[in-house]
């Protein structure tokens, strides 16, 4: 990069992949008053964790242990378990010492690379010399393993992951596994699992249950790690339902059916512009997504909508693209503002926002670019729900909107009022929160 004079940049999210000498695990590099700041905060967490009841299991030495913060279903299966929850508010280990690595993970990670550098160097006219890079991953290698190595003093019965996909998260719980104890996963957000995804489950091979919110999640993750992983179905987690009753009420009633659609408030949520093109979430490369988000807002806007855009928590800085083509850019959690517009767009449905949205009954539209993923049952529900937009695809110029007039856009609009009053895909999907 710097002899063909290109300067690399990243933020604060992607340095300490762009720092290879910066390592992701050691607790020692956190400044004293972080490590003050995340010890009070577990003591709190732990507090507001337990019931009364729990105080008893911590008599009785019945201890279990989330790392990170615990959700509504950490809480109650930690409950059901008799267990008194113990909160660590931090996943970063200390390992800061190496110890030697087996040859055959050696050759794995050296291969890995290599095979890397081959299929670059098949699309573009350079060499890329990847030592630097293998040397700092063989490095993480044999300090993960000496952690491993080390003795563990903690004698939890259940143990919790908070961020379950997390490396560090895993590396931690796995640690503290023994012939006895139980590890739990979970994902983030309102995600019932609708999306058949082949890599999602891989994330969590090592824990050995799966905490889901009700019947249709646990079913759906099951049926997705027998789909694509039959052949070594041992290696996943057991799913767990919950059985989670939803605390988000339909709280919108007001009609929509006369109302002036010009003077109606829309909001497009927009999609995590990062530079990682992960597996887990196929088609949603932010090089795809920024060129559609751009022609939503510029349609709109220029048939004379009033549409915000709902910029991503872990991307500011993006906003600049995006100024011209909306009336106003949103910072604040979605929680906090989606009540405060009439209609909601998506362009992806792996948000943690979709399934909040539609606990209510707010009008919602999908411009489609995943839905072809999902289980035709959970489909079947949703379309009854929400308006769905299809779009066509140029390969240079990513997702194109087949129609851009104002007819149109109210027909989407008019269609999405419509089916925000079916509550079936609330009452047989999404019936829970997490």
């Amino acid at each position: 990069m710097k002899k063909k004079k290109y300067n690399l940049i990243h933020g604060k999210f992607s340095k300490k992949y762009y720092d290879l000498d910066n390592s992701l695990f050691d607790f020692q590099n956190k400044s004293f008053l972080i490590i003050i700041k995340s010890f009070l905060k577990s003591i709190l967490l732990t507090f507001k964790s337990n019931k009364i009841k729990q105080y008893l299991y911590l008599i009785l030495n019945k201890k279990s242990l989330c790392i990170g913060s615990p959700s509504l279903m950490i809480r109650e299966n930690a409950f059901i378990n008799k267990t008194f929850l113990v909160v660590l508010n931090t996943d970063s280990i200390s390992i800061k010492k190496q110890t030697n690595i087996e040859n055959e993970l050696k050759d794995i990670i050296i291969g890995f690379f290599n095979k890397i550098n081959k299929e670059i160097c098949g699309f573009f006219d350079i060499k890329i010399d990847n030592e630097k890079i293998v040397n700092h991953y063989l490095i993480r290698s044999r300090k993960i393993c000496n952690f491993f190595n080390k003795k563990n003093f903690f004698n939890f019965s259940h143990i919790y992951g908070a961020n379950s996909s997390k490396p560090s998260t895993k590396i931690l719980a796995t640690h503290l596994k023994n012939n006895k104890n139980i590890i739990y996963a979970q994902e983030h957000g309102n995600n019932n699992y609708s999306l058949q995804n082949k890599f999602l489950p891989t994330l969590y091979v090592g824990y050995d249950k799966f905490l889901c919110p009700n019947d249709v999640c646990a079913k759906n993750l099951e049926n997705n790690i027998y789909k694509f992983h039959s052949d070594n179905i041992n290696f996943f987690p057991q799913t767990i339902s919950c059985k989670l009753k939803s605390k988000y009420k339909t709280n919108y009633n007001q009609s929509l059916k006369n109302i002036n659609l010009s003077k109606i408030k829309i909001l497009l949520v927009g999609c995590p512009m990062g530079p990682i093109r992960s597996p887990v979430s196929p088609g949603n490369f932010f090089y795809y997504r920024f060129f559609l988000e751009k022609q939503i807002l510029d349609a709109f806007k220029l048939n004379n909508f009033c549409i915000d855009y709902k910029l991503h928590p872990d991307r500011v800085g993006w906003e600049k693209f995006f100024k011209l083509s909306s009336n106003k850019i949103i910072y604040d959690k979605f929680e906090k503002i989606y009540n405060s517009y009439d209609v909601i767009i998506f362009t992806y449905t792996s948000t943690t926002c979709f399934n909040l949205l539609l606990s209510s009954s707010k009008p919602c539209i999908i411009f489609n670019t995943d839905l072809n993923q999902w289980n035709k049952n959970d489909l079947i529900f949703l379309e009854t729900r929400c308006h769905s937009e299809n779009l066509s695809f140029i390969e240079q110029n990513s997702y194109k909107m087949v129609s851009k007039d104002k007819k149109n856009l109210e027909h989407i609009i008019n269609s999405s009022i419509k089916k925000s009053q079916n509550f079936e895909y609330k009452e047989n999907i999404l019936n829970f929160n997490i």
